[in-house]
């Protein structure tokens, strides 16, 4: 089994980061096609999570915090999004072999400040 459920809060977090940012520029047009490249990624990034919340070799613990990352990610609530990424990188931690799990458990603390 070769999941990569970090990557996909990884990838989650760019339109929402990019949603938050878009106030910076001083061109309307540009505010604008950034908007709109924003909303086009964020929109994307909710399909592709939902394809892998439908993932059936997920365990249902995994599944339900990957369906609330998908709301996390239609609702714009970051938050929750950073919280459930470190719920899901726990849950996978624990499918890993002993001498693997303190090693991955480490990494999601530094994935998900």
């Amino acid at each position: 089994m070769t999941r990569k459920p970090g990557l996909l809060l990884a990838c989650a977090l760019v339109p929402i980061a990019l949603l938050t940012g878009c106030g910076s520029s001083h061109s309307k047009t540009g505010a604008g096609a950034q908007l709109s490249a924003a909303k086009h990624n964020a929109a994307q990034a909710f399909a592709d999570c939902q394809k892998a919340a439908a993932n059936p070799g997920d365990t249902p613990p995994e599944r339900t915090i990957l369906q609330s990352e998908c709301t996390d990610i239609r609702t714009g609530n970051v938050t929750a999004l950073k919280a459930a990424g470190q719920q899901l990188c726990v849950q996978e931690a624990a499918l890993m072999p002993k001498a693997r799990r303190a090693a991955m458990l480490a990494g999601c603390k530094q994935k998900v400040p």
